[in-house]
């Protein structure tokens, strides 16, 4: 495990309060699906086949709009509250990072570009809020609801609960694929674009000097350069999103065409009655999607480890920026040597015997 990703967990655990309610309310919107589910599955059940009018429906419809309601305010509530996790550990971040800045002070920072460190304070910063918004919340929500879905779908289907067990492996084997090639290009993402921010600062400051010698275009053609190198480093991140993503929904794809296709197969051979069969077409939708919003979150993982390696350089207390070589004193010209008086001139000996 890399340092800054343990500097990530170690800032997870100063909000382990607040992380822990956004899961638990993460879990039951999870609750609340399943039941959803097996509600509608017995209004549709009750109207279709036992002939049952509005009025005898009343009750259940009311208490699946109640179920819905409940369902709404309590992703709500779970987003608000990784939204509140993030914002205390980027104003927690941020705060130390300017007292590190303090404690160096300019000297040990004399080799460090500013644009850099301008970019790593606030873009750097603002890159962690993902991680800790979305990723850490889903991904505990991601680990434990499958298995409620799968503790529900075996009674009710074992067959259904095999194809939920056997594809569901695919989607973090995937991730674990992309997972390091997906570090290396927001590692390359973050170092262009810290690179583009000094280079960039030090040209605005610098601007009425390059003017008055003429190498304005020239230093335009640089940033130029770097903002294309950027601009491919963006795309290639950019691209394994795309590629990952197109995977994840490809597999949930599959997945829930296999269940809707045994499952109408049986029901057409009498093999399943109907609430069974509609309540596992409900809820197969329901069991892949907080692995595919996992997928989707592991990017915001990626480029959080990326920007995190950054302030982690800063902030441990073993590494600091290199410091200036120190000055030495000038060495004594060649022909006087080391301790003896310097010797005068033979012009002002003669004059001085002459006196």
């Amino acid at each position: 495990m890399h340092a800054s990703d343990r500097w990530l967990k170690a800032s997870a655990g100063s909000v382990r309060r607040p992380l822990s309610i956004a899961v638990l309310l993460g879990l039951g919107a999870g609750v609340l699906i399943i039941l959803q589910t097996a509600s509608v599955v017995h209004i549709v059940d009750t109207a279709i086949f036992e002939k049952q009018t509005l009025a005898a429906l009343r009750t259940p419809f009311l208490l699946t709009l109640l179920i819905i309601f409940a369902r709404a305010a309590t992703q709500y509530a779970s987003g608000r509250m990784g939204y509140y996790c993030a914002a205390r550990v980027r104003q927690s971040v941020r705060s130390d990072l300017l007292s590190r800045l303090r404690e160096l002070g300019p000297v040990r920072l004399s080799r460090e570009h500013s644009g850099e460190l301008a970019g790593t304070v606030t873009d750097g910063v603002e890159a962690l809020e993902p991680y800790f918004s979305r990723y850490l919340p889903q991904r505990a929500v991601a680990a434990i609801l499958p298995l409620l879905i799968l503790a529900v779908s075996y009674p009710t289907d074992w067959i259904t609960g095999l194809i939920f067990t056997g594809t569901a492996i695919f989607i973090p084997v995937l991730m674990i694929l992309i997972g390091e090639e997906a570090r290396s290009r927001n590692q390359r993402q973050w170092k262009e674009l810290s690179r583009m921010s000094s280079r960039f600062l030090d040209i605005l400051r610098g601007l009425p000097t390059l003017k008055m010698f003429g190498a304005a275009r020239r230093e335009g053609e640089v940033i130029r350069r770097i903002s294309e190198d950027h601009r491919a480093a963006t795309m290639e991140v950019v691209r394994i999103a795309f590629v990952s993503s197109l995977m994840l929904e490809l597999i949930t794809t599959i997945s829930i065409a296999l269940v809707a296709i045994t499952t109408g197969l049986r029901l057409l051979h009498g093999n399943m009655d109907f609430s069974r069969a509609y309540f596992v077409l409900l809820i197969a939708p329901e069991f892949y999607r907080p692995l595919r919003t996992m997928g989707t979150t592991y990017h915001a993982r990626m480029s959080a480890a990326a920007a995190a390696e950054r302030i982690y350089a800063l902030l441990a207390p073993d590494a600091s920026p290199a410091e200036p070589p120190p000055i030495r004193p000038a060495a004594p010209p060649a022909g006087r040597a080391a301790g003896r008086p310097a010797r005068r001139a033979p012009g002002n000996n003669r004059r001085a015997a002459g006196n």
